[in-house]
């Protein structure tokens, strides 16, 4: 119990610190890189998704894709995760999986529990290589800001 309280307390502290050391620009390119990562997730979620649909027969709100990328990204750019590391053992392997499950259950709630848990780590795998290297083509074309 009081571990988690000084885990919130250095969660708050971390985004408080981000708050104040960041100009203008960084919040600016903060939420581009949010939006973009977002939009890019959300479409590779719902491609995903749709395979599961033609393979497994469920069917799923595609609107729901970006809700579940969205509160993903949320988690990594303010580093919610590191602060819940020496809470759990191999907690950094281990937690983003359970966050992805969570999240997919919850959103895709008519999916079954094996169908879940296959979105959730291919969801997961692809986060980690496909989508960062998809984002840094599309922000190629978004001209800098100064």
């Amino acid at each position: 119990m009081f571990t988690f309280a000084l885990a919130q307390a250095d969660i708050l502290n971390s985004v408080l610190d981000f708050a104040i050391t960041q100009s203008a620009t960084g919040w600016i390119n903060l939420g581009v890189n949010l939006i973009i990562s977002t939009i890019i997730g959300g479409l590779v979620l719902i491609l995903l998704m749709k395979v599961v649909e033609y393979e497994w027969g469920e069917s799923f709100n595609p609107a729901n894709a970006f809700f579940v990328v969205l509160i993903i990204n949320a988690i990594s750019i303010f580093g919610i995760v590191k602060y819940l590391v020496p809470i759990i053992p191999a907690g950094g392997l281990i937690l983003p999986v359970v966050i992805w499950i969570a999240l997919i259950k919850a959103f895709f709630s008519g999916l079954t529990w094996k169908h879940v848990l296959v979105v959730a780590i291919v969801g997961w795998i692809i986060s980690i290589f496909l989508i960062p290297y998809l984002v840094g083509i599309i922000k190629g074309f978004i001209p800098a800001i100064i």
